[in-house]
């Protein structure tokens, strides 16, 4: 099976996004890597702002109150729920005399081996033991007298924070700067990464604390950031290939449905004027033209009854009018200034205003020689709009006609709303003529009742010379049709 070109399109936009994703991946492991990082330390140093203000406060409230006799009140003290909290894993007290209580229960000692930080006003930092490749995990103490208590930091939020779905991707390294604390160092994490290569490492420091953090990540990271991309970005540049290869075809379709083809011709500006004569038949002299609109194509001529109905339809024949409007204006230099053109306009035309701006834009042009055909296709929306703004273009000196008399809305009530001055008796009515169609009734009665209104008249599609004599005798003689003239753009007109 041969593809045609616009489904070998369609393929290669659906491909394209995979395609460049697929080469992406490389280039967005670094950045990512570092946005993850970043984030997530900031989520570090914002849980430890947190636990140091809530430390802070409540390791100074308790060491305000605590006794160290290990009796009711300082055991109430140091299991006071409101102290006891995520923040602390532990706290004992140690008095003087050797005797001891813990929120445990039993008595803790301290280690008199255990290396401790000097952090003023009676405060130590210092770590419990690593045992058996365990973590240390942070001790402070208070000291006065030879009364001690002390609290054993809780470390279980790196699983919180450091892990997450990512399992064993983090190391976070604390090193205190302060001379006093001697170049403490803790680690939190995998530690297997700092002995791994290719790895990536941001740090951090914590100025007010003077701790420098340094967080990194290893192969772990990258393995699950690589399947975090798969499993995302190859989903997210096929839904993005399926919306490409949609739009690509509709819009392809779009332009080659009439609508866009329209669109296009508008665009190209190939939609010109053709000229069809009318004529007073008792001189036989041309007194005006009707506009006929004509879609040039390339070297085709697409008949009017394929585009103008779509072109109503979807309003583009505003824009077709708009156009021909201009090319008109441009014409009439080349014609006799007695004579005038009629040019077909939709009621919407009329009632938006457009009309009146477009002809305000090329400063009310040759009023005498534009007449106007309101088309009966559609109708108006609201008469009165209607109503005041032909009156409005009257005013200027243009002349409107009524299309297709009889044939579409409106008919004589746009004769009595509207000061329509002129109909143009559409050719069904004219065909009836030399027949017995009922229609031919019709005819007459339309005639009568134009010339009782003093109604001009203007007889249109006429083609034998019976019809123009049954017409005369009726005292119709404004003639348009065949038997005059065919429709011609304007340079076969000036030639004849």
């Amino acid at each position: 099976m041969t593809l045609t070109r616009p489904v070998k399109i369609a393929i290669l936009l659906f491909l394209i996004p995979t395609l460049i994703f697929s080469l992406a991946i490389p280039i967005l492991i670094n950045p990512l890597t570092r946005y993850v990082l970043e984030s997530k330390l900031d989520t570090v140093n914002l849980y430890l702002a947190n636990r140091a203000q809530s430390l802070n406060d409540m390791i100074l409230d308790q060491v305000a109150q605590i006794n160290y006799e290990c009796q009711a009140s300082d055991m109430s003290l140091i299991r006071d729920s409101k102290y006891y909290n995520r923040f602390i894993r532990m706290i004992a007290v140690v008095n003087k005399d050797g005797r001891s209580c813990s929120t445990v229960g039993f008595p803790l000692q301290l280690s008199d081996e255990l290396k401790a930080y000097d952090l003023s006003s009676g405060f130590y930092m210092s770590t419990t033991p690593a045992l058996f490749n365990t973590e240390k995990e942070l001790l402070i103490y208070y000291q006065k007298e030879g009364n001690r208590i002390f609290w054993i930091l809780d470390s279980s939020w790196q699983e919180e924070i450091l892990k997450g779905d990512c399992i064993n991707c983090f190391l976070l390294n604390f090193h205190y700067l302060s001379p006093s604390l001697n170049g403490l160092r803790m680690s939190r994490g995998n530690k297997e990464i700092a002995y791994q290569d290719h790895i990536t490492t941001i740090s951090y420091t914590i100025k007010e604390f003077d701790i420098q953090e340094t967080l990194s990540v290893g192969k772990e990271f990258n393995q699950y950031l690589y399947y975090q991309l798969i499993y995302w970005g190859y989903p997210i540049a096929l839904a993005i290939g399926i919306l490409l290869s949609i739009f690509y075809l509709k819009f392809r379709n779009y332009k080659n449905s009439i609508q866009g083809l329209i669109l296009k011709g508008i665009k190209d500006k190939q939609f010109i004027p053709y000229y069809q004569a009318i004529l007073d038949s008792r001189e036989e002299r041309v007194i005006g033209y009707e506009i006929l609109v004509r879609w040039c194509k390339g070297k085709e001529m697409v008949p009017p009854n394929e585009f103008v109905g779509p072109a109503e339809i979807s309003g583009l024949i505003i824009q077709i009018t708009n156009q021909i409007i201009r090319k008109v204006i441009a014409d009439l230099e080349q014609f006799d200034v007695q004579q005038w053109v009629s040019i077909n306009i939709v009621p919407a035309h009329i009632e938006s205003g457009g009309l009146a701006e477009t002809l305000e834009e090329l400063n009310w042009p040759t009023t005498k020689q534009i007449h106007f055909e309101i088309t009966e296709r559609t109708p108006f929306i609201n008469i009165e709009n209607a109503g005041r703004a032909l009156s409005h273009l009257m005013a200027k000196g243009y002349k409107f006609k009524i299309d297709d008399f009889g044939t579409g809305y409106g008919g004589y009530s746009y004769i009595q709303n509207l000061g329509i001055s002129c109909i143009k008796i559409d050719k069904m009515f004219i065909d009836t003529i030399g027949t017995d169609d009922l229609k031919i009734k019709v005819l007459n009665s339309i005639i009568l009742s134009a010339q009782e209104a003093n109604i001009e008249i203007i007889a249109e599609g006429v083609e034998r010379g019976d019809q123009v004599d049954y017409l005369a005798t009726r005292a119709v003689y404004l003639i348009q049709g065949f038997i005059y003239s065919k429709p011609s753009p304007i340079e076969h007109i000036l030639q004849n």
